[in-house]
C-alpha cells in the first residue's frame, strides 16, 4: 500500500558497504525487522478497512466538496491512469480512493500512476483525509504549504518522486505520524515545526540533499520513532542532538557527512534495534555506553576511521543479529567473548588489522550465517585447521541466495556450510588453507539459473548435497581418483586450447589479409543457403547478391569490429546503404534454431533499435542485413570526433539518453520474448538523423523466455559497463543492463569513459565518484566542459540522480528501465516547458 514500507524493506540493513553484502531480502535478521517495521502498516490498513467497511449495495455517496476537489487533482495531473474517473460521479468508487460512511474521503493511493505537474494544495482541505499515498509519481516543485491544514492527516508519502524539490514544508498535519519523502530532491534543513513535532513516529528523509535538523531547544521529535535519512548531508551535529530522542528503535544515518566521534550518549538510547552509521567519517574508538543497547539486533559501522581494540562493550548487546565493522582501523585479537552472542548470525569484521586466531568454538560457528573476516592478518593454529576442515555440509545453501556485491565472493577460500549454511570470508590472512581439503561433494546442475555461483576453486553449485562427515577425505582410493579426473580434465583443456588456438591463427590470417575474406571459389558453397527478408521494400536477398555488395566481404569495407564479427558496408542495387554482419561461426547454433531466432529479431519494431532487414545462411555462414546509420555510435562522438562533444549540447544528450531508454526498456518489458542486451556501451548505441539514438547488437546475446533460449554468443559485456554480479557469475540479468545504461548515462554527460576512469585513491570507481559529487551538491562540476553553464543545475540534479540509481550495486535497488524511461521522460517534459 504505502512504498515507503516496500523501499524501507528493501533497503534496512542491508549491504552497508561494498564489504558487508549480507542483509538480503530472506535474512533471518531482515525477516524479523520486516515484520516489525510492517506491524503499525499493518495496523493502519486494520483500521483503514474498519472505517471504510461499507455495503456493497448501497455505497455511500461522495459529498459535493471531496468531489469538486477530486476533479480538479484530477484535470491537474493529467494521468491517463485516472481517466476511469470520469465514468461516475460518485468518487467513493473511483480508483484509488476511499471514502468513510457519510461519504468522506479518507484515503487516496495512487503510487506509480504517472502522475505529473506540482502537488494540488487543494488536496490537502480534504477535510477527513488520513491517508495519502502519492509515490513513485513524476510530481515536481514544492509541497504546498497549505499541508498543515490537513488536521486528519495520518500517513503521507511522496517518495520516488525525483522531482519534488525546494525546502520541506514549514509545518505538518498536527496527527501526522508517518511522513516518507525519500528519493527527492529536497535541501537545507528539516525546518524547526517539524523537528519540534510530537506526532511524528516515522520519519524517512533517505536520498536527499538535506544538511540539519532546525532546533528550537535540544529536545526534537520527542516520540520518533524510526529515522532512516541516510545518503543525505547530515554532520556530527545532528548526531549528537538525536541522542535527546530516547524512544528511538531504529535509526539510519549512513553515507552522510558525519565527522568526529561517536557521541558517548548513544547509549542512552535503549530501545535502538537498528543502528546504521556506515560510509561516514566517524574516528576514535566505540564508546563502552554502547553495552547498553540490549535491544539492538542490528549494528553497522563500517567503512569509517574507526581504530582501536575490538569494541567488548558490544558484547553486552545480547539481542544482536548483525555486526558489521568492515573497513575501519580496529586492531589486535578477536575476543573469545563474542561467541556468547548466542543470536549472532551474521559477524563482518573485514578490511581491519586484527591478528591472532580465531577463538571461536565449533557451536558459534554453527549459529552463523555469515563470517567475513578477510584482509586481516590472522594467523592460524593446528586446531583452527582441524576445526574448520571438519565443519560438515548441509544440503542448502539459502544463506546463499542473491548474495551481493560479488566483489566479496572473488578472494573466497573457504565455504563450508552447518545447519543454515555458514559462508565464510577468510582470505588475504594466514589461515589455513582449507580449499585444498575440502571433502568432495556431490553436485547436480538444474536447467535454472543457480542461486549463487561459488569462485573458482569451489566452482558454481546449486546445491550442496551432505556428504558424510565421517569419511576419510586422505583415503588411497579416493585421491588416486581425484588425481586421475584432474589429469584427464587437464589433457582436454590443453587439447581444446590448441585447436583454440590453430582456428585463431587461420582465422587471423584470413582477417589480416587485405583482399576479400571469402574467395570466390567459395561461392558454391551458396546454392545450399537459405534466406528471410522482413522489410518489404527490400528485394528477395541472397548470399551471392550480400557477396557482391561488400566487394567479397572486403575489409575495406568493415565500418565495426563486435564481438559477434565484422560489420561491413553494402550498397544495394537501388542505391541504399546497408549495414552487413557476418556472424563468427563459432559457438552458432544449427540451423532449424537460428531461423527460429532470427525470426524472433526480425518481427522486433521500435524507432529506437536497429532493425534486423534480413538474414542469410549457407553452410557455416550466417549474414545479417540491418538499417545503415551514417552518423555512427555515441563512442565516436563523445571520444574521437574533435568537435563531437560541442555539438552535443545538453538537450541533444538528454535526448540520446531517453531515446535510450525507450529502446532498452521495450526490449526489457514489451518485446515477445523479453530481451537481456548483456552489452549496452556507448559504442552499441548508434546515432541516426537529428542524433535520434538506436541501440544496436540487442537479442545476440540471449533472450529472454519461460521456454525458448534464443541466440547466445561468447560476447560477455565490456569492462567498466558491467555490473559487479555479471562480472563474478557471467549470468545476465535485467539489472545488470540497467547498471551499464547508467554507466552510459554518466560517460554522456561527463565526457568520460567508464573503463578508463582514472584510478584515485579516494574514488576507484566511476560510479562512487558520481554518487559522491551528487551527494555534496557538486553535481555541475561533473558535466562535460561543453555542458558547463547550459543546462539548469536542477535537471542536472536529478538527471545524475537517475543515473546513480542505476548504478547501485545492489541488483534488487535498481530501477527497472520502464521507471528509467518515466523518469526520463519527465525529466525531458520539463526541459521542453
Amino acid at each position: 500500500m504505502f512504498s515507503a514500507y516496500d523501499a524501507r524493506v528493501r533497503r534496512i540493513e542491508h549491504n552497508a558497504c561494498e564489504t558487508c553484502p549480507v542483509l538480503r531480502r530472506g535474512g533471518m535478521a531482515q525477516l524479523l525487522l520486516r515484520l516489525k517495521i510492517l506491524a503499525n502498516f499493518f495496523y493502519a490498513v486494520l483500521i483503514t478497512s474498519a472505517c471504510c467497511s461499507i455495503d456493497v449495495n448501497a455505497h455511500p455517496q461522495c459529498s459535493s466538496n471531496d468531489l469538486q476537489i477530486l476533479q480538479g487533482f484530477q484535470k491537474s495531473v493529467n494521468s491517463s491512469m485516472l481517466l476511469t474517473w470520469s465514468d461516475h460521479l460518485n468518487c467513493c468508487l473511483w480508483v484509488g480512493v476511499r471514502c468513510n460512511s457519510v461519504g468522506q474521503v479518507i484515503s487516496i493511493i495512487l503510487p506509480s500512476s504517472k502522475l505529473t505537474g506540482g502537488v494540488p494544495p487543494s488536496l490537502f482541505n480534504l477535510s477527513a483525509l488520513q491517508y495519502l499515498n502519492l509515490s513513485n509519481n513524476g510530481f515536481s516543485g514544492e509541497i504546498p504549504q497549505t499541508i498543515a491544514t490537513a488536521q486528519s492527516l495520518t500517513v503521507l508519502d511522496l517518495s520516488r518522486n525525483y522531482l519534488l524539490t525546494g525546502h520541506l514544508p514549514l509545518s505538518l498535519p498536527p496527527r501526522l505520524w508517518h511522513l516518507d519523502v525519500s528519493h527527492c530532491a529536497f535541501h537545507g534543513s528539516v525546518p524547526k515545526n517539524i523537528t519540534n513535532s510530537s506526532s511524528l513516529r516515522e520519519l524517512i528523509l533517505r536520498h536527499n540533499h538535506l544538511s540539519s535538523f532546525a532546533m528550537v531547544s535540544d529536545s526534537i521529535l520527542p516520540n520518533l520513532q524510526i529515522l532512516d535519512a541516510s545518503d543525505n548531508l547530515f554532520t556530527i551535529d545532528t548526531l549528537q542532538l538525536l541522542m535527546n530522542c530516547t524512544r528511538l528503535r531504529q535509526l539510519n544515518l549512513d553515507r552522510n557527512q558525519i565527522k568526529g566521534r561517536i557521541p558517548l550518549q548513544l547509549g542512552e538510547l535503549t530501545n535502538l534495534e537498528v543502528l546504521r552509521l556506515d560510509e561516514n567519517i566517524l574516528q576514535g574508538t566505540v564508546p563502552e555506553s554502547i553495552g547498553n543497547l540490549l535491544l539492538l539486533e542490528v549494528l553497522s559501522l563500517s567503512n569509517n576511521r574507526l581504530y582501536g581494540p575490538f569494541p567488548k562493550a558490544i558484547i553486552g548487546c545480547a539481542s544482536l543479529r548483525f555486526l558489521c565493522l568492515s573497513e575501519n582501523m580496529l586492531a589486535g585479537n578477536i575476543p573469545a567473548d563474542v561467541g556468547k552472542l548466542q543470536n549472532l548470525s551474521f559477524l563482518l569484521l573485514s578490511g581491519n588489522q586484527f591478528s591472532g586466531h580465531l577463538p571461536f568454538e565449533r557451536k558459534f560457528l554453527m549459529q552463523l550465517e555469515v563470517l567475513d573476516v578477510s584482509r586481516n592478518t590472522l594467523d592460524s593454529r593446528t586446531r583452527d585447521r582441524e576445526l574448520l576442515q571438519n565443519l560438515p555440509y548441509a544440503s542448502h545453501i539459502p544463506s546463499l541466495s542473491n548474495c551481493w556485491p560479488w566483489q566479496m565472493v572473488r578472494s573466497l577460500q573457504f565455504i563450508f556450510d552447518i545447519a543454515v549454511a555458514i559462508k565464510a570470508w577468510l582470505s588475504q590472512n594466514s589461515l589455513y588453507p582449507i580449499s585444498q581439503h575440502v571433502p568432495s561433494i556431490n553436485h547436480k546442475w538444474q536447467h535454472t539459473s543457480p542461486n549463487c555461483i561459488l569462485p573458482k576453486p569451489v566452482m558454481p553449485y546449486r546445491h550442496l548435497l551432505q556428504t558424510n562427515k565421517d569419511h576419510d577425505s586422505k583415503n588411497p582410493f579416493v585421491v588416486g581418483v581425484v588425481a586421475g579426473i584432474i589429469v584427464f580434465i587437464c589433457i582436454l583443456l590443453i587439447t581444446a586450447a590448441v585447436i583454440f588456438c590453430r582456428k585463431k591463427m587461420r582465422d587471423g590470417f584470413r582477417y589480416r589479409s587485405k583482399g576479400p575474406v571469402m574467395k570466390m571459389s567459395s561461392l558454391r558453397r551458396f546454392q545450399r543457403e537459405s534466406s528471410r527478408v522482413f522489410d518489404p521494400t527490400l528485394k528477395s536477398i541472397s548470399m551471392r547478391y550480400l557477396f557482391k555488395a561488400t566487394d567479397g566481404f572486403d575489409m575495406r569495407r568493415v565500418v565495426g569490429d563486435g564481438g559477434f564479427g565484422l560489420v561491413y558496408w553494402a550498397t544495394m542495387e537501388d542505391g541504399r546503404m546497408m549495414a552487413v554482419k557476418k556472424l563468427a561461426t563459432d559457438g552458432i547454433q544449427g540451423k532449424r534454431e537460428f531461423e527460429a531466432e532470427m525470426e524472433t529479431l526480425g518481427r522486433i519494431k521500435h524507432p529506437n533499435l536497429i532493425e534486423l532487414l534480413a538474414y542469410c545462411k549457407a553452410g557455416e555462414d550466417r549474414v545479417l542485413v540491418y538499417e545503415f546509420v551514417r552518423n555512427g555510435s555515441l563512442d565516436t562522438w563523445l571520444h574521437e570526433r574533435e568537435d563531437g562533444p560541442k555539438q552535443l549540447n545538453w538537450s541533444i544528450r538528454l535526448k540520446i539518453a531517453c531515446g535510450s531508454a525507450k529502446g532498452l526498456c521495450y526490449l526489457h518489458h514489451e518485446s515477445n520474448p523479453h530481451i537481456i542486451h548483456r552489452d549496452i556501451k556507448s559504442s552499441n548505441i548508434l546515432l541516426g538523423d537529428n542524433f535520434e539514438p538506436k541501440i544496436a547488437d540487442f537479442g545476440l546475446a540471449r533472450a529472454l523466455s519461460p521456454l525458448v533460449s534464443h541466440v547466445s554468443t561468447d560476447a560477455a559485456g565490456t569492462l567498466g559497463y558491467m555490473a559487479p554480479e555479471y562480472v563474478s557469475t557471467m549470468f545476465a540479468t535485467k539489472q545488470a543492463d540497467v547498471y551499464s545504461f547508467g554507466m552510459v548515462m554518466l560517460e554522456l554527460v561527463t565526457g568520460k569513459r567508464p573503463n578508463m576512469f582514472p584510478q584515485e585513491k579516494t574514488f576507484r570507481k566511476f560510479h562512487k565518484w558520481a554518487r559522491h559529487m551528487l551527494q555534496i551538491g557538486h553535481e555541475m562540476d561533473m558535466l562535460d566542459p561543453a555542458l558547463k553553464g547550459t543546462p539548469p543545475p536542477d535537471h542536472v540534479r536529478t538527471y545524475f540522480g537517475v543515473a546513480c540509481d542505476c548504478v547501485s550495486e545492489i541488483p534488487n535497488d535498481r530501477p527497472t528501465m520502464r521507471e528509467v524511461n518515466e523518469r526520463l521522460s519527465l525529466l525531458a517534459a520539463m526541459q521542453c516547458s
